[in-house]
């Protein structure tokens, strides 16, 4: 029995050996196999750094056509701004009625009947105006020019101090010692 499980050791083993032979390739091949294994990661490589090539390109261009769509954007912006500015200004443009002088965007009537700053203010307001507040030297030039043509040389204008006695204010409520004097 002991020769017998000897030779059963042997095969066994010999059995081993061959199933081992089985799996180990020849140089070459083994060679050939890495290549190829090389070939293929390097092929996954290439094409993860095409995909992000040509995806960077696509943003790129698509960053291009924005671009240039905000450019064209703010022309068309600019254009309408400037177009709007001048109906604005069209609109703004206003024709006097008879007896009142343009003067900028506003008109301006001087009567020739003396009356209390309280009963011309009134007057003003009747024919949906008011008594001129005044804000530049051009407008005060304008008026003291226009005041000058007429037989008086005295006109009301919107500035007041009925609340407080010696505290003057226009009558659209600012303060006379913070505007143009």
């Amino acid at each position: 029995m002991d020769s017998e499980s000897g030779i059963t050791h042997e095969r066994l083993c010999e059995n081993e050996r061959q199933s081992g032979r089985r799996w180990s390739y020849p140089s070459t091949q083994k060679s050939v196999w890495i290549s190829y294994g090389l070939l293929a990661l390097l092929y996954v490589l290439i094409l993860t750094l095409f995909i992000t090539v040509v995806s960077e390109a696509n943003v790129s261009s698509k960053q291009l056509i924005t671009i240039k769509e905000m450019n064209d954007f703010r022309v068309k912006v600019h254009n309408l701004s400037s177009t709007m500015d001048d109906l604005h200004k069209s609109l703004k443009k206003k024709t006097c009625e008879d007896g009142w002088k343009q003067f900028d965007d506003s008109c301006y009537s001087l009567t020739v009947f003396k009356a209390a700053w309280a009963k011309i203010r009134k007057s003003c307001l009747k024919k949906g105006a008011d008594l001129t507040v005044i804000t530049s030297a051009r407008e005060q030039i304008f008026l003291t020019s226009y005041s000058g043509s007429s037989s008086f040389k005295r006109y009301w204008i919107g500035l007041h101090d009925m609340d407080e006695e010696g505290n003057w204010m226009w009558i659209d409520g600012s303060d006379y010692k913070t505007s143009y004097q």
